[in-house]
């Protein structure tokens, strides 16, 4: 497994409002500060699954939407650096989905306005996009963000086994 430092680009998000208090749709996330500890991941899980010996140990979850659900990275074990971990959502009424390949590319999409559950949940609909986001994308990146699309079809083919592997939880 991949170790637990937090990667910069989650720690630039820390303090993003997603949703502004003006806003009357936003992307709706708050990430963390720390990774949430391994035990905590766990018990989430079981509960979440219905399976009272699944693990959390491949989850490194970094933020949540409102309802509970959880953004994360996937770790299928071996030597990936963290932020090459594909980003993953696992939603509080049983959605599941691969986000994006890696943080790069999970900062492209927050740039644009699209958030983990907006992408798995409803189709990856864009708000407007925040000022913050895009500055922190254009600081650690030289490229234009990829399109929403682009990013999809590299999100699909970074995790080919986190869905069978979520449904392998389920009890």
């Amino acid at each position: 497994m991949t170790t637990n430092r937090y990667p910069e680009i989650l720690s630039l998000l820390v303090d993003v409002d997603f949703w502004p208090a003006d806003a009357e749709d936003a992307i709706d996330l708050e990430i963390y500060p720390a990774f949430l500890p391994a035990e905590e991941v766990t018990e989430w899980i079981r509960a979440w699954s219905g399976n009272d010996t699944a693990e959390g140990g491949r989850f490194h979850v970094f933020g949540q939407d409102g309802s509970g659900g959880y953004a994360a990275l996937y770790d299928e074990g071996g030597a990936t650096p963290v932020e090459e971990l594909p980003v993953v959502f696992l939603g509080s009424e049983g959605e599941i989905g691969t986000v994006a390949a890696n943080l790069s590319d999970f900062l492209a999409l927050l740039a644009q306005g699209t958030g983990p559950a907006e992408v798995v949940e409803i189709g990856g609909v864009a708000y407007p996009p925040l000022p913050e986001v895009v500055a922190i994308h254009s600081r650690v990146n030289d490229a234009p963000p990829a399109t929403p699309e682009e990013i999809s079809a590299r999100a699909r083919l970074a995790a080919p086994g986190f869905e069978s592997y979520v449904q392998s939880l389920l009890n």
